[in-house]
């Protein structure tokens, strides 16, 4: 780590996210646009644990020629109504560079702070987290998932909770169940858009 701060770091303390809760749930993506889905999500998430929204790029997706659009005072009202406590990390989207979430969580992981780490993901996540920039840094590192449906496939569910168990068994795996929004994706949105 270098002597410059991780900002990410800096909001978590200035935001007394590191005096008030055992563990910090981090809600990333890109986030084009904002829909109910990820909502929905949210207000499947615990209600006791501070979420930190990180809208950001994908450094697996290829969004060259795509219309950026900016969620952040769309995410900021939306959370506003929620009974999590959520709050909305905007340095990573004014990079406009990807930042692979191990690089950021070994960041908060060497830091002073005595938190726990988590993600919350949608079911699509969850299946493809192993192809993740540095995966197996990263699962080693958090202390829990918290999986969301998205038109799961039970059979492949059951088999990648068997493998991530097996090779990482300190690692929580907590289903959330279903939503209504389900079928909601920001490419299909961004595709209606272009029509």
């Amino acid at each position: 780590m270098s002597n410059i701060e991780n900002p990410l770091i800096t909001f978590i303390k200035k935001n007394h996210l590191d005096k008030n809760s055992r563990e910090i749930i981090f809600y990333g993506g890109s986030f084009n646009p904002w829909h109910e889905g990820h909502m929905a999500c949210l207000k499947l998430a615990p209600i006791d644990l501070n979420i930190i929204i990180i809208p950001d790029i994908n450094p697996l997706k290829n969004l060259d020629g795509v219309k950026k659009e900016n969620p952040i005072d769309k995410i900021k009202n939306a959370i506003s109504q929620l009974e999590q406590k959520c709050f909305v990390f905007e340095d990573f989207y004014h990079q406009n560079k990807p930042n692979p979430t191990a690089d950021w969580i070994q960041d908060l992981k060497q830091s002073d702070l005595n938190q726990k780490y988590s993600l919350l993901i949608g079911y699509d996540s969850f299946i493809s987290i192993e192809k993740w920039i540095n995966a197996e840094l990263l699962l080693n590192a958090l202390s829990t998932l918290y999986i969301v449906d998205r038109q799961n496939n039970e059979k492949t569910l059951k088999k990648h909770q068997e493998s991530l168990n097996n090779k990482f068994p300190k690692l929580k795996l907590v289903l959330l169940g279903k939503h209504p929004f389900e079928g909601l994706s920001s490419t299909k949105i961004r595709e209606n858009q272009l029509k």
